[in-house]
């Protein structure tokens, strides 16, 4: 169950990971064709947002496939998953 879970969350960490790219280059277009030829801003003012949230979402889909296989490990050897999921807490935010 959980190698389909970490297969999912990296397809689609994947799909936010190539929408940003793609957003970014035709921020750059739209970009050039406001300033060179008067085009309008909002298009790139679209393609911007989407670049960021596509961003944002890519990077959450990561980290959340990390958290699910730190947390599988010590499941597997033998804690509860409150427990790794305190583990996990005290690792992200630096305790030991």
């Amino acid at each position: 169950m959980t190698e389909g879970k970490l297969v999912t969350l990296e397809r689609i960490a994947a799909l936010f990971s190539w929408t940003w790219i793609i957003a970014s280059i035709a921020a750059l277009v739209f970009c050039v064709m406001a300033v060179g030829f008067g085009a309008e801003w909002t298009n790139f003012l679209w393609a911007l947002g989407v670049s960021l949230v596509a961003k944002w979402l890519a990077r959450s889909f990561e980290r959340k496939k990390i958290r699910v296989a730190f947390e599988a490990k010590l499941i597997a050897q033998g804690m509860s998953p409150q427990e790794a999921a305190r583990e996990w807490n005290k690792q992200y935010r630096g305790q030991k």
